[in-house]
């Protein structure tokens, strides 16, 4: 095993990050986060991550309500928020030549993740918020540049239960907001962050 060029080993990582929900059928927009990392090794490490989403229907879901009236949507459940900590295991460092003159140095690491996920029901007259137990797993690469910073791409995927509620009722068999059924939601985020480490 080769000595690293920049060490993890005893340090912090703190990265402010944004991207987007990569399988959302219904929502568009932005999500941003915060990760706070910390190695205690090359190979093993710990982390804390906050999520905030800022999404809005997107251009199925308006063409439902445009072309057949405001009281057709979809049944769903959108993206807030999300906090949870982490155990990062890190198997992958390489280092790779950029145009044959520069060397870039990377890890890649595997985290299983718990957490909370925020979530809105979607609902015609004012949206629910829910809280759910997440479980996931996030995949990390992190590109290093120098002996304090490095850029990170983080492919995000969870699960959490969700109520699902309907937007709209008819008033005699169904209701607006009423539950329909419960299900397990997945949300697959990809987001792209500046990693500092001191």
């Amino acid at each position: 095993m080769q000595n690293r060029t920049y060490s993890k080993e005893h340090r912090f990582f703190i990265a402010p990050q944004w991207g987007r929900p990569i399988n959302d059928q219904w929502s568009t927009g932005n999500v941003y986060g915060l990760t706070l990392n910390y190695f205690w090794s090359e190979r093993m490490g710990v982390q804390a991550t906050y999520v905030q989403g800022n999404l809005s229907n997107n251009e199925a879901n308006d063409f439902l309500a445009s072309n057949y009236g405001t009281g057709v949507r979809p049944n769903f459940g959108r993206f807030n928020s999300y906090y949870g900590v982490g155990y990062n295991i890190v198997p992958f460092y390489a280092k790779m030549s950029f145009w044959g003159k520069k060397i870039i140095y990377f890890d890649m690491s595997i985290t299983p993740t718990l957490g909370m996920t925020t979530y809105d029901q979607v609902i015609r007259t004012g949206d629910r918020s829910k809280s759910a137990f997440t479980y996931g797993i996030d995949i990390t690469q992190f590109f290093f540049f120098t002996n304090w910073f490095a850029v990170r791409a983080d492919l995000k995927n969870q699960w959490h239960a969700e109520e699902v509620v309907r937007f709209y009722g008819n008033g005699t068999s169904t209701f607006t907001g009423e539950k329909i059924k419960d299900k397990t939601t997945q949300d697959t985020l990809f987001l792209l962050g500046l990693n500092f480490f001191f």
